[in-house]
């Protein structure tokens, strides 16, 4: 595991975002926009480590490739990326993304 590799308990973390612990051992899990980002937010302070993102991107080798994330780096725009990464994931992991769009005045 990513975290255990770079001297992270998973456990604190998921505490620390007060969601439930048995979500580490289930197969699978859903979290809502809310949870990740407190979740994320939590990895940040258990970490402690102002170069935690760097740290995660070298445990990245070429064995780790992602088709997906490949894919939405070549795109045009966002909102391209996003729809590549929604038909594209499910290749790489049990998980479907749901996106809706709007349109937004822009000032």
């Amino acid at each position: 595991m990513v975290l255990r590799d770079l001297g992270i308990n998973p456990e604190d973390v998921i505490r620390h975002a007060r969601l439930p612990l048995q979500m580490l051992h289930q197969e699978t899990s859903h979290l809502t926009v809310d949870d990740y980002f407190r979740m994320v937010t939590a990895l940040e302070t258990v970490a402690a480590d102002p170069l935690l993102a760097i740290r995660m991107g070298q445990t990245t080798s070429a064995e780790t490739f992602s088709a997906p994330v490949f894919a939405a780096l070549c795109s045009s725009t966002l909102a391209v990326a996003v729809r590549r990464i929604a038909a594209h994931k499910r290749l790489m992991a049990p998980m479907h993304l749901t996106i809706r769009e709007s349109a937004y005045d822009l000032v």
